[in-house]
């Protein structure tokens, strides 16, 4: 049971919710400093946009109020991700309101990477068939272009952002609505009921769409962006 209690306390004075006793003389400050450094860090190795976009003064105190959150993740990459969520959840920069778009665009390219693949295997490409967005790869709409560091006009703006099993890297690449909208109808219908609805939405004629995209589709399929369903 004491034991317990010296744990408790020494996480506690480390993550800052109990204050240290004669700081500049405790080995416990020291620690402390080591979590809030490495978590900066880490942070803005995660998000090098956004810590740009703010002042250092800020990502300290950011940092120490995420800190004392207590976050949960046992693993150091994906500490970013709480940190957004904290971020969002707490509406902590309400005067940045690209923040979202922003933390979710420089995070989404850590997930990908990070993430293991098996048995990726290259779907074969036929109208007929029901496919789907693979793991390996995500759609997004934004309110801001944040990928092309475009902060100012909001708008609406499409991404498919995939992991590319060739080179392996991530991919970004903006996409029209239709294709937003078509690539999400595919996680419920097949590829011809997708084209059908979504061509009807926007009152194009679906032979024609058809025919456009066709070489786009089986280029997905060689990708693995898509997968049989």
């Amino acid at each position: 049971m004491f034991e317990k209690k010296v744990q408790k306390s020494f996480l506690e004075q480390v993550s800052g919710k109990r204050a240290i006793a004669s700081p500049s003389s405790n080995p416990i400050q020291i620690y402390k400093d080591m979590v809030h450094y490495r978590f900066i860090e880490v942070i803005k190795s995660a998000y090098p946009i956004f810590s740009s976009k703010i002042s250092n003064k800020l990502l300290d105190e950011l940092v120490f109020s995420f800190i004392q959150s207590q976050p949960r993740t046992p693993y150091i990459w994906q500490m970013p991700s709480e940190f957004r969520k904290f971020i969002i959840k707490n509406n902590l920069l309400n005067t940045m309101p690209y923040v979202n778009d922003l933390l979710l665009y420089e995070w989404i390219e850590i997930e990908l990477f990070m993430k293991e693949y098996t048995n990726q295997k290259e779907c074969k490409f036929d109208w007929d068939k029901q496919i789907a967005l693979n793991e390996s790869a995500r759609i997004l709409e934004f309110n801001y272009r944040v990928y092309k560091e475009k902060f100012k006009k909001r708008g609406r703006y499409h991404l498919l952002v995939y992991y590319d099993f060739d080179d392996h890297e991530v991919h970004f690449q903006e996409i029209t609505k239709f294709m937003y909208l078509f690539l999400k109808a595919l996680k419920k219908k097949g590829i011809f009921s997708a084209l059908l609805s979504v061509s009807k939405k926007f009152n194009v004629d679906s032979a024609e769409v058809k025919e456009v995209l066709n070489d786009t589709l089986r280029l997905f399929c060689s990708k693995k962006i898509l997968k049989d369903r």
